[in-house]
Parts: C-alpha cells; structure tokens; sequence
C-alpha cells in the first residue's frame, strides 16, 4: 500500500535518461470507477512525497531497467510504474512500458513552458542546454548522441482524465457540458474524446499547477475540478 509513480525515460545507444517523476494519479471518482485506474500525473507531489534517498531508489530501478532494454536494442522512450512502500520505506517496480508512454506529450509541453521565460534572448536560447523528453526521444532514434544536454526538470504541473463511467456516458451534447463546466474552473486545457466504451478517456484536462494536496486527496484546484464534473 502506498503512493505510486512514474516517469519517461530515454535508452541512448551509450547512456540512459531518466525522465521526471510524476505522482501517478489513481482511482479517484468522479474521475473513474475503477480504485486501480490511473488517471492522471502530478509532477509536483512527487517531489513532496519522495524524498532525495526515495529518488536516488527510483533512479536506480529506471537505469536497471534501461540498461536491460539498451541490451536487447532499443531505443527511445519506455516508461516504468513504480509504488513507494509507505511500511519499509523502498520503492518497487509494477510495469515497464516499453513505448512512448502517454503523458510524454503533456510532459514535453510543460518543459517547453520552463524553457521559455521571457527574460531570455533568442541567442541565449540557441545556445541552451537544456531539452524535452521528447527530443530526447527523435534524437535517440536518429543516433544522434547528446553528450552535453540534460532534460529540463520540472517541478508542477499536472493532468487529470475523467473517464466514460455510468454517470458519465458520452454523448456531443453532455460533452459540450462537461467541457464548459470544467472550463469555469479555471485556466486549464481541455482535450475530449469521442469514446464510449466504458473506462476510456472522455475528458483530459491539464493544468501547469498541481492538483493534489497529497497521496489520493485532491487540493483545491483539483476538489474544484470534480465538483464541475459532478454537476
């Protein structure tokens, strides 16, 4: 029992890039019906929850993991799902996802947000350092080595799925609800999907701020959001 976590990772033909960790948001209603359901990442409550020994445990797991997958050939993203034991205090390893796993893109946005502050010059950013996890991704499946960047780190922002329950059966009029009254919360982005079955995704919504106050309890953003849906 305990919070579970995840990251993007990057197999390069001579290193491996350990990703961002996110809190692996799970099982919340409204969102899902499912207590084992993920729904969402929060790239800020990991670093609440994990303190620098936990990650240091994490970190090794990703490039044991990495290195086996490097051995076999790959290349590129792949993922890994993790739980903190909250008894004994050590990091497990639940799945490796040996794809681009799908919070890759929300992830690679909000580098690109921390990259560009205004404060920066054109120049200066020509000569920045610093990349996405998914140009890590195209740079890996182009054998192009990257000997001197790193990933951006970030440290908030987070998304959140509102799955098709019993409650919420998809049809282009309730969506459009939905939507608005998701919208009113707040600045967020929104993406709906046309799905019926049921536990698929019917509404994402992503936030650059967090939306957990801590492990399976939402703060007020997030308490915010399920209120809207629940209307």
């Amino acid at each position: 029992a305990g919070p579970m976590f995840t990251s993007n990772n990057c197999v390069f033909q001579n290193k491996i890039i350990v990703g961002n960790i996110s809190y692996q948001i799970t099982g919340l209603s409204p969102f899902t019906n499912n207590k084992f359901t993920t729904i969402g990442n929060d790239w800020n409550l990991s670093h609440r929850l994990l303190s620098p020994k936990l990650k240091i445990q994490y970190k090794k797991i990703v490039v044991a993991v990495g290195e086996k997958l490097r051995a076999s050939g790959w290349k590129g993203l792949f993922g890994i799902d993790a739980i903190l034991n909250e008894t004994n205090q050590k990091i497990y390893l639940i799945e490796i996802n040996a794809r681009q796993p799908a919070s890759t893109t929300y992830e690679s946005q909000l580098q690109e947000i921390k990259k560009k502050p205004s404060s920066k010059t054109t120049t200066e950013w020509k000569r920045e350092t610093d990349i996405t996890i998914f140009t890590a991704h195209i740079a890996s499946l182009l054998n192009i080595d990257l000997p001197e960047v790193k990933l951006i780190t970030i440290d908030d922002g987070s998304q959140i799925v509102q799955r098709v329950t019993s409650k919420k059966f998809p049809n282009q009029q309730s969506l459009n609800k939905l939507c608005i009254a998701v919208a009113s919360v707040g600045k967020l982005n929104l993406i709906p999907y046309k799905n019926i079955k049921p536990e698929t995704d019917l509404l994402r919504i992503q936030s650059n701020k967090s939306l957990m106050k801590n492990h399976n309890e939402l703060n007020n953003l997030g308490q915010k959001i399920a209120k809207a849906i629940s209307i």
